[in-house]
């Protein structure tokens, strides 16, 4: 079973203005990290695999405004265990220049199991 350790949950949900982003931070340890975030609109918006340099340690990306829905979605981030033991998730609200508004989430996942899988929920409004 994967443990946890939660330096911030999950705010649960975010608004997203026209001059604002949702950043998202992962690093993996591990020999090749599998994860994937998605939404109720698109399936696999960003996947490991599609990162140049993949396998790698850090990888971040971004949720900006334009390509938000204006009532709302759930965008999920799933990591699988297969041969990475432990991810890092951190996800903030942004300013345009880059500046953080709001830490949503900041945990450390493990599992000494390859079938286990984590999944981090965040809904996100288009202001």
């Amino acid at each position: 079973m994967p443990v946890t350790t939660v330096r911030k949950e999950n705010d649960g949900f975010v608004t997203v203005a026209a001059n604002s982003h949702v950043h998202y931070f992962l690093t993996a340890q591990g020999a090749q990290p599998q994860f994937s975030m998605g939404c109720e609109h698109h399936e696999d918006i960003e996947r490991a695999d599609q990162f140049p340099g993949h396998p790698m340690q850090n990888y971040d990306w971004t949720v900006m405004h334009p390509s938000l829905h204006a009532a709302g979605d759930n965008y999920t981030v799933a990591m699988a265990y297969l041969v990475t033991l432990n991810y890092t998730l951190k996800i903030e609200h942004h300013r345009q220049d880059h500046s953080v508004i709001n830490v949503i989430s900041d945990k450390d996942y493990a599992s000494q199991q390859t079938d286990d899988f984590d999944l981090e929920i965040l809904k996100i409004f288009k202001g």
